[in-house]
């Protein structure tokens, strides 16, 4: 029988393994752009954070609970300077707020410390019928809950700003995508991370707001393979469908039964098959663009080449056309002369009779 400890524990392999590959791939396809450095590192601290507290609610854990809140409090003040930069460049906005930029650094290194090294955030973890809660201190609670929302508002508000003001319909629509999983991610961590605990005093469904980063990977996929963000594509469609047949090959295994179980291999049979169909169509969709991109290229190289030649025939013609004008000019100059010379000698030989 499935339980919810194993959900739980599935859906963490899952969320870890999309969002540590999906990292590393935007990393990698273009580690020197801010962008996709800002992004990587915001995922990995995000993936670091709620893997912190699925450790902290381990019944084998306890002892070590605290240890684990408070890594994953810090982990909180890590994503959210990331979220932060990560925002602005995204947007094209990283040297706009040079003075904020320093004071979002700032303080989230130094929350992130506090956090880890002093029970400035956290003072202590007790132990509850669901698992081990972590308590706050009152001046924690206020640094941490305010710098989450003053970041987390500030950035849907730019993203929001960014969005309503681009003309561009790609442009548009990868703000649209990124927009719509940072909305999801934030509302539902503001609410079960900060509403829940301040109204009933524990962090019993945080769980449901540590996970909603799935919405916001999902998203970040889909624009990825939709509008080539981040300049991948191919490579996330096989590293979903590699994922999704990891997990699907291991769930027959944990069916309680062997109809179940021959029917959980048969879906993971089915989606192999069209894993791979998916895979193909979308190289052979990249080939083609890639293909037709060469040919664009060779034309406008041909275009650029021929407007070249126009360009240098004119000015030949424009030289040739000066030194006819010139000796057109000297010509005539020298005919008028001499008719001038003609008219003197001619009223001179008047004079003379």
């Amino acid at each position: 029988m499935i339980t919810f400890s194993f959900l739980n524990q599935a859906g963490i392999f899952f969320i870890d393994i999309i969002g540590f590959c999906l990292a590393f791939w935007v990393f990698f396809s273009n580690w020197k752009n801010r962008t996709n450095r800002y992004f990587s590192l915001m995922v990995i601290s995000y993936l670091f954070w709620i893997s912190f507290y699925y450790i902290m609610r381990l019944p084998g854990q306890i002892d070590y609970a605290f240890f684990w809140a408070k890594l994953g409090f810090a982990g909180v003040f890590v994503f959210i300077t990331f979220l932060y930069f990560f925002s602005l460049y995204f947007l094209e906005e990283g040297n706009k707020f040079s003075f904020l930029n320093k004071f979002v650094l700032v303080a989230g290194s130094g929350f992130s410390f506090l956090a880890f090294f002093t029970n400035f955030i956290a003072e202590k973890v007790e132990p509850m019928q669901w698992g081990p809660n972590p308590i706050l201190t009152t001046g924690g609670k206020a640094v941490l809950f305010s710098f989450i929302v003053f970041v987390s508002l500030f950035t849907l508000a730019r993203f929001f700003k960014k969005y309503f003001k681009t003309r561009e319909l790609k442009e548009k629509l990868k703000i649209q995508y990124i927009l719509i999983g940072f909305f999801i991610l934030i509302a539902m961590n503001i609410f079960f991370n900060i509403f829940l605990p301040l109204r009933s005093g524990t962090f019993q469904y945080s769980y449901l707001g540590n996970y909603s980063v799935i919405f916001f990977l999902g998203f970040t996929a889909y624009a990825i393979v939709k509008n080539e963000l981040f300049g991948i594509k191919v490579i996330l469609t096989q590293l979903l469908v590699f994922s999704m047949d990891i997990i699907l090959m291991i769930l027959p295994f944990f069916m309680p039964s062997a109809v179940l179980q021959t029917i959980m291999a048969s879906v993971f049979a089915v989606f192999c098959v069209f894993g791979y169909m998916l895979i193909n169509a979308i190289t052979k969709e990249v080939n083609q663009k890639e293909i037709l991109a060469g040919m664009v290229q060779e034309s406008t190289k041909e275009l650029r080449k021929s407007n070249e030649d126009l360009e240098q025939s004119k000015k030949i013609a424009e030289e040739r056309a000066a030194e006819l004008e010139k000796w057109y000019n000297l010509t005539i100059g020298r005919e008028v002369r001499m008719a001038e010379l003609k008219e003197k000698i001619k009223e001179m030989e008047e004079k003379q009779k």
